[in-house]
């Protein structure tokens, strides 16, 4: 891969310095016949060593750094060359992009066609002081020097394709266990510092090792009072928040985030966090409780998205500033009953990762709730997979478009994989309630909404879903129409208001937004 590292900085930069750590190929030869310098230094499981060889040995004002696996894009030279002139930055974050393949063009990776997931920022181009050093003997990094010289990042449209992530190649090197081995070593050798324990609880979880991940971010967390203002505990955070939101501690996740934003301010990692434990606790609420925390996750959401444009040196949670945030806000709003807001965030999300199946499937239950079934369907068919959400919105899809007999059979595959759990949690007992209920199964129906009067205890599986708005809606929208507006009569009786207090009224407005006339007595709502 090195030739074409080399080829594509040609022209484009003034010196090249390559640092040998012990090849056994025609490395050193490669390198000399494209003009670079080159020096020794033999391999002793210290990233960061090589680098700041090649730190000393530079000349210029600016160094740039690449990998021996990565190529800079064509053109690049002009933007370098003007970023430098700027007097108010020392560090540039640049684009770099994972390709999914080997023998993929840069063509190819820059247009997402062969882009592993989505672009990365990392500094790259920086000024160089005579205090610029890597730091760390994994996930060596520039942190420390970028935080004693005022922060001053700033992003650089220069992109970076890195050939060196593909899963073959991931393979080949073992990085997993050589990075927790490192990165080990780096904690013990480093007991004061909280970076090393950031890096190996990141490391742990995504080694799915979750309680050494957890008890890492706490012993990590513990140093906290006793760190320089200047080093962050961005990564450490972030892994002690995700730490508790897989043990359930939700509430312990969001303080997690908050304390980071109150330490250094709204990141896009802190503030996406803080919304994923506040929408994954209102899954818990019932009623005005469920909502509150629902609009709190949306602001929250909406505040990471008005500072994306902010260069986040630190940002480790894939999408955050972009596409993840705007993913779970749509989310959100299909969950506060908004789903034409929710519709065009789903598309937005789904335009910068077409591949994201959570971004497809919301804008099909966005779809859904607002009546196109034939539209959702076309984007599911047909459904696949191993959860139980395609056929589940597949089965709904099928139901508003009168096929009851396609819908209870896409049903039966919806049931058949429950056990493998929900892509989108909130789909459990709203949706699968729904579809069950409204399948063209009268007694189902009738069980619910005695359920729903108070006349009996909800079954389990429809408990959760009784008192939502959109449930409602749906069930008067399939019912008036259907000739069976006389089973809506009881929802708006005294004896619903003293079980689920503010329903009758509720009930009342979902039938008057719909057209339904509401005549007080024994008369059904009439259509009007």
């Amino acid at each position: 891969m090195l030739p074409g590292c080399l080829d594509s900085v040609k022209g484009q930069v003034d010196e090249v310095i390559l640092v040998d750590t012990g090849s056994k190929d025609r490395t050193r030869e490669v390198a000399l016949r494209h003009g670079a310098r080159v020096y020794d230094r033999p391999w002793d499981d210290d990233f960061s060593a090589p680098r700041n060889l090649a730190l000393a040995h530079a000349t210029g004002d600016w160094v740039l750094h690449l990998d021996a696996d990565e190529r800079m894009g064509r053109g690049s030279g002009a933007a370098l060359r003007r970023a430098m002139r700027n007097e108010e930055v020392d560090c540039f974050l640049l684009h770099l992009h994972d390709a999914s393949r080997g023998d993929a063009s840069l063509e190819e990776v820059l247009s997402g066609k062969a882009q592993l997931r989505e672009e990365s920022l990392l500094p790259r181009l920086m000024r160089r002081t005579p205090d610029l050093a890597y730091r760390g003997l994994v996930h060596e990094s520039v942190e420390e020097w970028v935080g004693r010289h005022g922060g001053r990042v700033a992003l650089l449209d220069v992109h970076v394709v890195h050939f060196g992530v593909t899963q073959a190649a991931r393979q080949e090197r073992g990085k997993l266990d050589r990075n927790l081995r490192l990165l080990e070593r780096r904690c013990r050798e480093e007991p004061d510092s909280i970076l090393p324990f950031g890096y190996l609880a990141m490391e742990y979880h995504q080694a799915e090792r979750y309680e050494e991940a957890r008890r890492t971010a706490e012993a990590g967390w513990a140093l906290l009072d006793h760190q320089p203002r200047h080093l962050s505990a961005h990564l450490l955070g972030v892994a002690r928040a995700l730490a508790f939101g897989r043990a359930g501690e939700l509430d312990a996740m969001r303080q997690t985030a908050e304390q980071l934003i109150a330490r250094e301010g709204l990141q896009s990692d802190f503030g996406f966090l803080r919304g994923l434990a506040l929408e994954r606790m209102a899954l818990r609420e019932r009623g005005p409780g469920r909502r509150a925390l629902l609009e709190e996750a949306r602001r929250a959401y909406l505040a990471v998205l008005a500072v994306r444009a902010k260069p986040d040196l630190r940002a480790v949670i894939h999408g955050s500033p972009t596409w993840s945030s705007r993913m779970r806000l749509a989310t959100v709003l299909l969950r506060l009953d908004r789903p034409q807001e929710a519709l065009a965030e789903f598309r937005a999300a789904r335009q910068a990762v077409p591949g994201n199946e959570e971004a497809l499937l919301g804008e099909a239950e966005a779809l859904l709730d607002l009546g196109e079934g034939a539209a959702a369907q076309a984007l599911l068919e047909p459904p696949r997979g191993e959860r139980p959400d395609p056929f589940l919105l597949c089965a709904w899809a099928a139901k508003l478009r009168g096929r009851a007999e396609e819908a209870r059979c896409l049903l039966r595959g919806a049931r058949e994989r429950v056990r493998a759990g929900y892509l989108a949690p909130h789909r459990a007992p709203r949706l699968l309630a729904l579809v069950r209920s409204l399948a063209n199964a009268p007694e189902e129906s009738a069980e619910l909404l005695e359920a729903l009067m108070g006349r009996k205890a909800p079954p389990d599986r429809l408990h959760g879903a009784e008192l939502d708005d959109r449930f409602l809606r749906r069930v008067a929208k399939e019912f008036l129409p259907a000739g069976r507006a006389h089973l809506l009569v009881p929802l708006l009786e005294p004896g619903t208001e003293r079980v689920y207090p503010g329903l009758p009224t509720r009930m009342r407005a979902i039938l008057a937004e719909l057209g339904a006339e509401v005549v007080e007595g024994p008369q059904a709502p009439g259509k009007g």
